[in-house]
């Protein structure tokens, strides 16, 4: 058998490294999806040295080199040996008895780091049996004033797996020695013996036998369920069992257990066990490996260069989220959507709102793949959602058809749902939910992403004007009250995807405003005492202060601009040009709708004397909102007529020449009753008036039915087939 690699001598694992392709199991701490071969190759290019232990030599590599080891006097040396000080005394003892090491990485950087949300802190090579350690979490750890015992957590949740997949690897050889016997055979060689298999099994008795005589770590108890070691045979007992002598022998031990190593599982125990043990040696809470020391030496690298630390996506704030309940079972509470709930929890869902349509859209993508936590938080993000509008009916009912996509009952998936949402479909629904968040801060930001959806943002903006009647009272009260935001924004909206703010009619338009600004009678009646044309003299007053201060310092484009001149404009209801003064609040663009709904919220209904203000705005502001609705229609009409007529064009054009013979002529079928009222003879079945050979005034003869049919068709066509 060929001789198993022992712990003797040190060096380098740069060319394992370099030869490392395979998709392996990334064992250790690390945050995010980092790949075996990623941690490798940055392990590789680093500086290294034996902190702990023995390194493990590679005598298959040349090119193994031996790294240095660091004196037992240097303070990092003592460092760890206080650490491994905390440890319980079985677990520290089966580390220094076995062969394995711990490398320090050097270097002010984490063993692989891409960002603050994609690194590893601590890694496990099984073939070299080392931990690699990076130097930068001692310094993190000192510099910080952290205890022992947040390192030592992190020691024992490596360890315990490392010590795992050497027991594993200790009952194979042994198995392999006992499966192989020696028989006498002079062709075998000079000693005339040669090794045969003996038939030997791993049976359940020689496992627990082999388990116990290797074990170093595990505990025994006399409950079967109390004991670490039954624990372990119980894991491996059915991968063990198949395992056959004669596959030990001819293959190496570590190889076959790198292929039994079960990860999820090691891994659910070392956490376990970590926890255990902090448990019952009550070790400090105050500061943890992971969150602390880890996460805080990530931060620091990021900062470093330059990185955001705020996530940017929905991933990034999931990430957050899973962190913030690892690291604290129990988190404060805070007051969320008239609610009491965790500080995480209120986080996480106010940054997928806040990261609009793209956040929703992959939270619910979420739902659908059944994510935990997506799943956990469905309704409260629904009513978090529908606390942010003034239309909740909108948003409960958009929310629902995004969530039926996949119908849950009792967290099984309903077969008998409805069909997915086309894509049209579920950007209608993210568009109906972004654009009616009008109480939430940035919802101005939040509206515009929705212009990028395409058509699905078209049909829902065109929905939500249509549906909002602007002609009776009480519709108009309670419009004012609670939609007007929304539409307006949805009016904005429907005008941007429809290229109404193109640049050329941006310069037509401004242009425009220009002129009513410079108009000379205009603004000789605003600078003339105009309080005394209106209802309301101290708006005006107001606003007329306002609109010269915002016209000589940001001039006639500003938005500001226009809107103060049309809450001037708005308000001369006792002046004799009036109907020609309101007739230019159209004109001033969406300031001017804004305009107008400050009309509305600041005029009450019960105030008779500025009755005329609120009932004209009410007019214009409906006249406004049902133009631009038939203008989205008209635009809506035109990209129709053009799609069919481009379809009809294409379905029109002639088709290629072709050879044709007189037996691919076919006569048109033409009923009986038909020939006999409209007297069409047998030979011109089919044929429309205006394309028999005589034209209009063509009359038939007897002449024109002489010889056989498929003759005559060819003769009045010339050798072609008849349209």
């Amino acid at each position: 058998m060929p001789t198993p690699a022992t712990p003797t001598g040190s060096g380098s694992a740069a060319d394992a490294y370099a030869v490392t392709t395979t998709a392996e199991a990334n064992l250790g701490i690390l945050d995010g999806a980092v790949s075996h071969d990623e941690v490798n190759r940055s392990i590789s290019g680093a500086n290294r040295a034996i902190l702990f232990g023995q390194q493990t030599r590679l005598p298959h590599f040349p090119d193994d080199r031996r790294l240095p080891r660091i004196h037992a006097g240097d303070e990092r040396v003592l460092f760890f040996w206080r650490v491994l000080k905390k440890v319980p005394a079985n677990l520290r003892r089966a580390l220094i008895e076995a062969p394995v090491s711990i490398t320090l990485v050097r270097g002010d950087t984490l063993l692989c780091f891409q960002d603050v949300r994609h690194h590893q802190a601590v890694h496990l090579g099984r073939r070299r049996r080392t931990i690699y350690l990076p130097e930068l979490l001692m310094q993190q750890a000192e510099e910080k004033g952290y205890d022992y015992w947040a390192i030592a957590e992190g020691l024992i949740y490596a360890g315990w797996m490392l010590l795992d997949y050497l027991l594993l690897v200790d009952v194979l050889t042994d198995f392999g020695h006992r499966a192989m016997r020696r028989t006498d055979s002079p062709e075998a060689g000079e000693d005339g013996t040669r090794l045969d298999w003996s038939g030997l099994r791993l049976s359940e008795p020689l496992l627990r036998r082999l388990v116990q005589d290797h074990n170093r770590h595990r505990r025994e108890h006399p409950d079967p369920g109390k004991s670490e070691v039954e624990e372990f045979i119980a894991g491996y007992r059915s991968a063990l069992i198949r395992v056959k002598g004669l596959n030990v022998w001819s293959r190496e031990p570590w190889e076959i257990g790198r292929d039994l190593f079960d990860e999820t599982l090691e891994q659910r125990w070392a956490q376990m066990k970590m926890e255990r043990i902090a448990d019952i040696f009550d070790y400090p809470r105050m500061f943890l490996f992971d969150r602390d020391i880890i996460h805080g030496a990530a931060r620091d690298l990021a900062l470093r260069r330059g990185q955001s630390l705020e996530p940017a996506s929905f991933a990034d704030a999931l990430h957050d989220y899973r962190d913030a309940g690892r690291f604290d079972r129990h988190p404060l509470m805070t007051e969320f959507c008239r609610g009491i709930v965790p500080k995480p929890k209120a986080q996480f869902l106010q940054k997928v709102v806040e990261l609009g349509a793209a956040g929703l859209r992959d939270f619910f993508d979420a739902y659908s793949d059944g994510e935990p936590e997506a799943l956990d938080l469905i309704h409260p993000l629904w009513m978090y959602l529908v606390s942010l509008s003034s239309d909740p009916a909108g948003v409960f009912a958009h929310v629902g058809q995004l969530r039926s996509r996949v119908r849950r009952v009792d967290g099984v998936v309903d077969e008998n749902a409805p069909g997915p949402l086309t894509e049209r479909e579920i950007l209608r629904h993210l568009t109906g939910i972004c654009v009616r968040l009008d109480r939430l801060p940035g919802y101005r930001r939040l509206a515009m992403e929705v212009v990028d959806l395409g058509e699905g943002a078209h049909d829902e903006l065109l929905a939500l004007i249509e549906n909002h009647g602007l002609d009776e009272a009480d519709e108009w009260a309670t419009f004012k009250m609670k939609k007007q935001a929304i539409v307006a924004c949805a009016c904005e909206l429907l005008e941007k995807i429809d290229g109404h703010d193109s640049q050329q009619g941006g310069v037509v338009e401004l242009a425009a405003r220009r002129r009513i600004h410079e108009d000379e009678d205009l603004q000789r009646l605003l600078t003339d005492r105009p309080h005394r044309f209106t209802s309301d003299p101290s708006g005006v007053l107001m606003y007329c202060r306002e609109y010269r201060r915002t016209l000589a310092q940001f001039g006639s484009a500003d938005p500001d601009t226009n809107s103060l001149l049309a809450s001037i404009l708005i308000r001369l209801d006792q002046s004799d040009r009036y109907e020609e003064l309101i007739d230019l609040i159209p004109s001033l663009g969406p300031p001017a709708v804004s305009a107008l709904y400050g009309v509305l919220d600041q005029i009450s209904e019960r105030d008779e004397r500025r009755a005329p203000i609120l009932q004209r705005s009410r007019r214009i502001l409906g006249s406004i909102l049902m133009e631009r609705q038939f203008r989205a229609k008209a635009r809506q009409r035109a990209r129709s007529a053009q799609a069919y007529s481009e379809m009809d064009r294409q379905a029109s054009a002639p088709p290629p020449p072709a050879a044709i013979t007189v037996d691919d002529v076919t006569i048109p079928f033409v009923a009986l009753h038909r020939e006999l009222l409209t007297g069409v003879e047998f030979s011109h079945r089919g044929d429309s008036p205006n394309d028999e050979p005589g034209g209009a005034g063509h009359s038939d003869t007897e002449d024109d039915v002489e010889g056989d049919v498929p003759g005559d068709v060819a003769e009045e066509t010339n050798g072609e087939v008849a349209p």
